[in-house]
């Protein structure tokens, strides 16, 4: 997978902490035996032989299991009956069998064991092992994940450096931490294999294995994915004997720089293993077929090739021959053929002799295979020996189809499946099981197919390297198109590997041979993919080269080196649309070749899927609609990758602070100066507190003793640790770090960094630097001390808002002013190391070597003196104090999670890692679907659905399958009311008969481009009775008639919901004098509100609610409170959000209200009007009007007006905490599941229920999730039926969840989650979207952002409810509050204010001098602004009419040839009398944008107050 290589900025950060970066050991150095120098393993095939992959291995071949009968080939179902071969033996066995795999495993090549192949080497006392498997999920070992840093290079570098020499060696394997397994087990041929030719198959070993049989050295191969298979028969016992086989395998070898893949990386034979036998007089070695079709695409053309293979050179073999049978599903012979005369000749170099023999056959009227109709049939081989004896049958699938491009070197180029141009709906796949890795079952395999095919996936790109075998043949039987792609990458060193190196390009071709030749037989593979990511070089023209050879049938893919004529098509990665007008080459390049493109076009990769993503979908689908040449895409990825494991214990620090933080440590407590002291590191929760930004004073300390240097093994594998390795920056306390956009808070720490060697303290100010991608760092100083190692020393940092002072051992040492202000940011504080999460950093992160004691975080500055007195205990000041006394253990009630990149070792361990970055899946590694693929599946549907005159009935269907006719599915519509079905029925055949593209009308398929068939279809629904502010929609739906392999009858495969736009009877609105009486208590920090069947406690300090009782049942325990903050979802960390709008983090819960207004309206209602200020970097404004009401309703009405310059902010809304009795949810908006505005047109409008719980999405990090767009209302209710509406003053979004979104924020995993018994319920006007085309930078689209350069306004009511019936809340959400009365505006008396502004509306303004008339008007509009403000005093309107009265009485009339200036004309001015305007009469006010009336603005309606910046 890609990352944005021109993020030059980013590149420049990571170039210089690779420089710096020390390397350590993956497992403890002292546990490294001394090892031997790396020149001990010159010349070793898995060393430094690069071109060296093989030895004694057999040529690749497909894949097939021989039989000797017949009928156990004839159906794909006998043919995986292997164990009923009587030339088949699996050496499969699992961990405890009898005569299973013995295994042990070692660190490094220096300890490997070399007389373990030996017989009479004692194995008894090893493990046991499952074969296959990877050795990190029997317990072995520790898995690896990074994305392009090569996985040891935590641990050394061997020779292969970014900065060395362009001659200096490449490939060099690792010699430090290379773990080695030793695999060993008996077996004992059959009886009848006798006289066999017999051989070896690993179907799958990473990266590098010997092979040892009864103590010979039988041969070697690399290449992890594709089949390795040895004859073994001159080293075999005879039949019926024991025999013993030695595998050793290496983690790492020289092949593994072709293996650089964006995956976890493990190790093992984790395919299966199996012996096979041949007569040695003749035997099947291989076979394929290909098919043409005719120009019709009706009648095809099957040509066969067979060859065999003769291990006796003695052997008589006239007579021998082949028969071919060519079986239709129903298991009918349509073709037979018999091939004679079999010459075998000496093959140069081998001990065999090979024969091949060949035939093209014509066949009617084949049924074609495709995606969307998988017929297959069987192609069954058949060897008779000379008596007419069956010597050895086999079989295969057959899928007659045709790939093919067109109109080449134009920009309406086409890749065709059987005439028809392909839309590529896909996806990429790892294979990838929780439980054991990489080796997957044929279960797992069927459900992904399944799920894909259920979801609208049509294509599947292995990514990146051969799968397993049953995997192709499953992708045959189901259907779907497969990009079959070369175990190739070399991506941390692309730039080097392959390029044009003779030695790589061999390698690469071997691979790419191996690749094709196995899997050529499968009608599912449409391409031969040539690797990925690695750049550039003549490798690549040489490889498609070799496909155009071996398979001239299917089309060449390389996305890296495109441009070259040997690759067939224009593939591109995570290629933005987000300006999709543009035809420009750099802002729309997927437009740019839609215009100007000669091959056909698809992205390989986009819409990167990590964690809760997939927005902008239909926007990259409006692209590829629009041009004949671009032909989709494959999301990345299919699945979440990890490895599940149990859920940790961990080791927790009592903090003595005035917050009791938790505190998890990793490593031990020693003795200390005083008591204990700790070794290793710690991370603190994330906790607000230590959340310091803008001019906050504070002060850090800590007691630290660093280790000296001790004696260590090199990074090279040569000699001893250079105590350089040890002088190396130590964190001490630090929150964030130097990387790229993570320059965040403080920090104190060691700083090495080229010459310099200093103990520093420091902060990043407010002050950005764009080009850099950083925040100002200012820094305190001071070279460190030469006495500093093995001994106690005091340091600690202050800074007093502007003053920043470095101690050591209780003196001050060094200063440094700012006055610029603390960045803050998302990052936790480490004790010990930086912890910065960051995805895209993959380097191993600092740590402290030594002890660490002492450590407290304060909010205020200490002096000197405090410093130095150790008596100080923990006060109301201190943010955090750690002694490291003790811990105490902590369990977690998830007994298992998914862990990822860092989770497998101890950062000091040498560990790097892509944290969760292989976790880029649309279902979760358990398969469960996550929300993002019903998007996908309605993005990916094959039925376009459009309103052509819906009002009149009418809906334009197109069809976009290749090849089937829309009747073959069942099309029904709704008619549905408030979410409620009131009208039904059904498509018949003939609506529905609408063809696919491949019927098409055009004159030649391979010079027009087809177009979509389409069709107008009438709906008989009739005009239902209109419903006062009711919804009305047609939902359309088609549904499959009959069972599948892959579905059930009935299973959707397209749907859409079409709005109808009826002229609804308006809402009806509640009226005030009919409700019930309140009465309103008021005290100086609270005002109670009590009701009929209601109690509403107001807290004015607060300025929300702080209780709210309905019938005796407390409905809220706090809020609504302003929330601006959303869990960063991964694509938000892949932008750090999480510092670039760190502003909006605590802006709303950190709120200061400067006023609180209360005004009783006729004894029926109440309204709190609150005015706060936003402490964001520039202060925001925020005003909220709670209106009570008699009813018990509560209209919340929300205005913020940000502040100057802000970020974009990820949320804009209110978030009210509910007891956890409340969770029942039921809501009239988009659903079922989870919807962001960038990911919502899969998701239908209707009535919804779920249960809170079910509104939390487990992404493998927890993050933004359960989000609901265009909601109408949303209820909560217990048990029994009672709670609370929230009905929106038109939609809002909302969720549900047990977790705040801080809680999500700072969370590294699920389990980490600690569940509240509350619920924190977020009504929001709007939340910004998701985004989706990568997860390291890319924003969403503009349209989706919400941007701090204007005013937020919305409206949303809450009731209590004593039902949970959805007619009665539907009736209940459709009655509106009315414009109450202000009882308070009713004492004011605005009769000669409203006269004034009518003489002044009637003044004929040409009549009067422009200047007198700019008065007039300036006085006029105050004048309405007042008389508009229901908060006006009488003083305040006295003053307006005033005002204007006298702008009136001084208009100036023009004189005779006066200018519209007042200037000219010789007749002098005289002063005018007042102006007489006539009587009274309605006149207009402009409020808020809407014309309104007087008897309008007299009441309580939303308001559009102007904020005053000076309150």
């Amino acid at each position: 997978m890609r990352r944005n290589k021109e993020m030059k900025k980013r590149n420049q950060w990571v170039a210089a902490a690779l420089a710096l970066s020390v390397v350590m050991s993956g497992v403890p150095v002292e546990n490294l035996s001394a090892g031997k120098p790396s020149d001990v393993f010159k010349g070793e095939e898995w060393f430094d032989q690069n071109d060296v992959f093989e030895v004694n291995r057999e040529d690749a071949h497909a894949s097939f299991t021989g039989f000797d009968n017949l009928e156990s080939v004839k159906s794909p179902q006998k043919r995986q009956q292997k164990e009923k071969s009587p030339y088949y033996l699996s050496l499969n066995a699992n961990k405890g069998d009898k005569d299973g795999w013995k295994f042990k495993m070692v660190s490094n090549p220096s300890e490997r064991d070399m007389e373990f192949y030996k017989p009479e080497t004692d194995v008894s006392g090893w493990d046991s092992i499952t074969v296959p498997s990877n050795w990190q999920t029997e317990g072995y070992d520790s898995p690896k994940y990074t994305d392009t840093r090569l996985p040891w290079e935590g641990v050394e570098d061997p020779r292969a450096n970014y900065g060395l020499p362009e001659d200096s060696p490449r490939g060099i394997s690792p010699t430090i931490y290379n773990p080695v397994g030793h695999y060993r087990r008996t077996f004992t041929t059959p009886e009848n294999w006798d006289g066999k030719e017999v051989f070896v198959s690993f179907q799958g070993v990473e990266s590098a294995f010997y092979l040892w049989v009864n103590g010979h050295k039988v041969g070697y191969s690399e290449d992890s994915y594709t089949p390795a298979e040895f004859d073994i028969s001159k080293y075999l016992n005879p039949a019926g004997e024991e025999n013993t086989i030695a595998v050793q395998v290496y983690r790492w070898s020289d092949g593994s720089y072709l293996e650089d893949q964006d995956f976890i990386r493990l190790s093992g034979i984790f395919r299966d293993v199996f012996l096979y036998a041949k007569d040695k007089q003749a035997s099947l070695f291989d076979f394929a077929y290909t098919t043409d079709l005719d120009e019709n695409y009706t009648n095809a053309e099957l040509s066969v090739e067979t060859v065999l293979r003769n291990y006796d050179e003695k052997a008589d073999t006239s007579g021998y021959k082949v028969k071919t049978f060519l079986y239709d599903a129903s298991g009918k012979t349509v073709k037979e053929k018999e091939l004679g005369d079999l010459k075998f000749e000496q093959v140069p170099g081998e001990k065999f002799r090979q024969a091949k023999v060949s035939y093209k056959e014509n066949v009617e009227k084949p049924l074609l295979w495709s995606a969307e109709n998988p017929n297959l049939y069987e192609l069954a081989f058949v060897l008779y020996d000379n008596e007419g004896n069956i010597v050895e049958t086999a079989g295969t699938h057959v899928g007659f189809r045709e790939v093919e491009i067109v109109r080449k070197g134009t920009n309406k180029s086409q890749i065709l499946i059987n005439g028809a141009p392909i839309m590529l709906k896909g996806v990429n796949r790892h294979e990838t099981s929780k439980e054991t890795g990489r080796h997957i079952s044929e279960e797992s395999m069927i459900e992904d197919i399944k799920l894909m095919k259920q979801y609208n996936i049509n294509a599947v790109r292995n990514s990146h390297y051969p799968n397993e075998a049953r995997w192709y043949e499953l992708c045959d039987e189901y259907g779907l198109y497969m990009i079959d792609e070369a175990n190739i990458e070399s991506h941390g060193l692309n730039d080097y590997i392959p390029q044009s190196d003779p030695q790589w390009i061999s390698a690469c071709k071997d691979r790419m041979t191996s690749t094709i030749e196995r899997s050529k037989n499968h009608a599912s593979i449409i391409s031969w993919s040539l690797g990925n990511e690695s750049y550039g070089g003549d490798v690549w023209a040489e490889l498609g080269k070799l496909c155009k050879e071996l398979d001239p049938t299917r089309f060449v893919h390389y996305e890296g080196w495109r441009d070259i004529e040997e690759v067939d098509v224009w593939s591109r990665m995570y290629r933005r649309v987000n300006d999709p007008t543009s035809t420009d080459k750099i802002k729309n390049p997927l437009g740019w070749w839609g215009e100007n493109g000669t091959k056909p076009a698809f992205q390989c990769e986009y819409a990167h899927a990590m964690g809760n993503g997939i927005g902008n979908l239909d926007e990259y689908w409006d692209m590829y609609e629009k041009y004949p040449n671009l032909q989709g895409g494959f999301i990345w990825d299919w699945v979440d990758q990890t490895i599940e494991l149990p859920t940790p214990t961990n080791k927790v620090l009592k903090d003595e602070g005035k917050n009791n933080l938790e505190v998890l440590m990793d490593g031990s407590l020693e003795s200390g100066e005083n008591g204990k002291a700790m070794r290793g590191y710690a991370k603190v929760y994330n906790d607000k507190s230590l959340h310091l930004a803008g001019n906050q004073a504070f002060t850090l300390e800590a007691d630290v003793k660093p280790d000296s240097f001790k004696e260590s093994r090199n990074n090279d594998g040569s000699g001893q640790l250079d105590p350089s390795d040890y002088n190396k920056t130590a964190p001490i306390i630090t929150k964030g770090n130097d990387g790229w956009k993570c320059t965040e808070s403080y920090g104190l720490r060691r700083l090495v960094e080229g010459d310099k060697d200093v103990l520093e303290f420091y902060i990043y100010n407010q002050n950005w630097n764009e080009e850099e991608g950083a925040y100002e760092k200012v820094s305190a100083q001071y070279p460190l001390p030469e006495n500093w190692a093995d001994e106690w020393h005091h340091v600690a940092g202050s800074f007093d808002g502007t003053n920043l002072k470095l101690y050591l051992d209780g003196k001050e040492v060094a200063s440094a002013k700012s006055s610029a202000g603390i960045a803050g940011g998302p990052n936790q504080v480490g004790i010990g190391a930086d912890v910065t999460f960051d995805a895209q950093n993959p380097n191993v992160p600092d740590t402290f070597k030594g002890l660490i004691d002492n450590v407290h975080i304060y909010n205020k500055v200490l002096s000197l003196e405090e410093i130095n007195d150790k008596t100080r205990k923990a006060d109301d000041s201190t943010l955090l104090w750690l002694n490291f006394d003790n811990t105490t253990a902590k369990t977690y009630e998830q007994d298992k999670y998914y862990s990822f990149g860092g989770d497998w070792q101890s950062i000091p361990e040498g560990n790097p890692n892509n944290k969760n970055f292989c976790a880029n899946g649309l279902v979760s590694a358990d398969r469960t679907v996550q929300p993002e693929l019903q998007q996908v599946k309605y993005i990916y549907q094959n039925v376009g659905i459009e309103d052509e005159d819906l009002m009149n009935g009418k809906v334009k269907i197109s069809n976009k399958y290749l090849f089937q006719n829309l009747n073959e599915f069942k099309g029904k519509w709704e008619l549905v009311e408030d979410g409620k079905v009131i009208q039904k029925g059904t498509f018949s055949d003939e609506d529905l008969n609408i063809a696919p593209v491949n019927d098409y009308p055009v004159n030649n398929a391979k010079q027009d481009v087809k177009e979509y068939n389409e069709k107008v279809v009438q709906i008989p629904f009739t005009k239902p009775d209109l419903k006062a502010g009711g919804e009305y929609f047609i939902n359309i739906s088609l549904e499959l008639k009959e069972d599948t392999s892959w579905a059930k009858a009935g299973h959707e495969v397209a749907y859409r919901q079409l709005p109808l736009s009826y002229k609804v009877p308006e809402k009806e609105t509640a009226e005030l004098d009919k409700m019930s009486e309140i009465q309103v208590t008021e005290k100086e920090t609270k005002t109670t509100v009590n009701g009929k069947d209601f109690t509403l406690e107001f807290d004015k300090t607060k300025g929300t609610i702080e209780s709210f009782v309905y019938q005796g049942t407390a409905l809220l325990e706090n809020g609504p409170e302003p929330n601006f903050w959303r869990a960063p979802t991964d694509s938000d960390l892949g932008f750090y959000s999480g510092l670039e709008m760190d502003t909006w983090r605590y802006a709303g819960q950190d709120k200061v209200v400067t006023d609180v207004k209360t005004e009783k309206i006729d004894d029926k209602a109440v309204r709190f009007t609150v005015t706060s200020k936003l402490p964001t970097t520039n202060e925001s404004l925020y005003k909220q009007t709670f209106t009570v009401y008699g009813t018990g309703d509560v209209k919340v009405d929300s205005l913020l007006q940000p502040g100057k310059d802000l970020p974009m902010i990820p949320v804009v809304g209110n978030m009210l905490t509910l007891p956890k009795e409340f969770s029942n949810v039921t809501w009239y908006g988009k659903g079922p599941d989870e919807n962001y505005v960038d990911r919502q047109s899969g998701y239908e409008v209707g009535v919804y229920k779920k249960d809170v719980k079910d509104f939390f999405i487990d992404y493998i990090k927890p993050q933004e999730t359960g989000n609901r767009t265009d909601t109408r209302w949303v209820s909560l209710t217990n048990d029994k039926g009672v709670g609370l509406l929230a009905k929106a003053d038109g939609v809002m979004e909302f969720s549900a969840l047990y977790y705040t979104p801080e809680q999500l924020s700072n969370a590294l995993h699920s389990y980490l989650l600690e569940e509240n018994d509350s619920i924190s319920l977020r009504l929001n006007q709007k939340q910004m979207g998701l985004g989706g085309d990568n997860s390291w930078g890319a924003r969403p689209y503009d349209p989706y952002l919400i941007k701090a350069d204007k005013p937020y306004e919305y409206s949303f009511t809450l009731k209590p409810v004593n039902t949970a019936d959805v007619d009665k809340t539907m009736a209940d959400s459709k009655i509106q509050m009315p414009e109450a009365e202000d009882g308070e505006a009713q004492k004011v008396n605005k009769d000669k204010l409203a006269e004034a502004i009518k003489e002044a509306e009637a003044v004929d303004t040409k009549l009067y001098t422009a200047k007198s008339v700019e008065k007039m008007n300036a006085a006029l509009k105050k004048a309405k602004e007042v008389y508009a403000d229901k908060e006006a005093t009488q003083k305040e309107v006295d003053a307006a009419e005033k005002e204007l009265r006298d702008a009136l009485k001084n208009l100036v009339k023009k004189t005779e040839g006066q200018n519209n200036n007042g200037q000219g004309g010789n007749k002098p001015n005289k002063p005018n009398k007042p102006v007489k305007t006539g009587d009274a009469t309605p006149f207009t006010l402009l409020f808020g944008g809407l014309a309104v009336s007087l008897g309008t603005i007299l009441g309580l309606k939303k308001r559009r107050d102007k904020l005053d910046t000076e309150e």
